[in-house]
């Protein structure tokens, strides 16, 4: 998607509810319905987000992959398989 410089999608438990939130660093605010429109062209329905969260700077591990846990804090309870 143009403008994207990093993504990640995290499956979130809130209140008992299992969704998939999408953390976008961006040149520009993305709404959650165009970035379902741009993915519902490439995966399935099962696959959409349920929200989507704006970063501007993604926290990072010490080997310089994208720190899933410090994503998710604030989120509910990330599931990690």
């Amino acid at each position: 998607m143009a403008g994207v410089k990093e993504c990640a999608v995290l499956s979130v438990v809130r209140n008992g509810q299992t969704t998939l939130t999408g953390f976008i660093q961006a040149d520009r605010a993305l709404s959650l319905a165009a970035v379902n429109l741009w993915l519902s062209q490439r995966l399935p329905d099962y696959m959409l987000l349920t929200e989507v969260i704006m970063k501007e700077q993604f926290p990072h591990t010490l080997t310089g992959k994208i720190d899933r846990r410090g994503l998710a804090d604030n989120c509910g309870q990330m599931i990690i398989s």
